[in-house]
């Protein structure tokens, strides 16, 4: 599978995060970029976009990241930071894997706003499924 396809096998072949709005932008070894653009469907009863919004924007990108050298792993845990509620704005992430072991894979997450602010980090682990991409 090429990064094209393995792209969008995260956004558009992907009914969850298809429909939250989710894009892969970015995808390179050990590295995968990604946003979703402010709507009210994404949004709290407040006005904000969801917790669940930035928690599963984070997961989705850290899993195109771990993904991008072919083999298939599933979310095993996540520690996640909030630092900034987010209203009217794009939320941008950014993954990079820590750590890739022969079973396990660690990623880290940064979420900002399309002007760089930070509000957000995440750290997810992940566990091998099996040494063949999803196709």
């Amino acid at each position: 599978m090429d990064i094209k396809e393995l792209a969008a096998s995260f956004s558009e072949r992907n009914p969850f995060t298809n429909g939250l709005g989710i894009e892969v932008t970015a995808i390179e070894p050990d590295y995968a970029e990604g946003r979703i653009e402010f709507a009210k469907k994404i949004s709290n009863r407040s006005g904000f976009v969801h917790g669940g919004v930035y928690m599963s924007l984070a997961d989705t990108i850290a899993s195109a990241a771990v993904h991008s050298r072919g083999a298939s792993y599933v979310t095993q845990s996540c520690s996640f930071q909030f630092y900034k509620a987010t209203k009217d704005e794009t939320l941008c992430c950014a993954a990079r894997v820590n750590h890739r072991g022969r079973k396990t894979c660690v990623a880290e997450t940064k979420l900002t706003h399309a002007d760089g602010t930070l509000v957000g980090e995440g750290l997810f682990s992940f566990y091998k499924v099996s040494d063949e991409a999803v196709k």
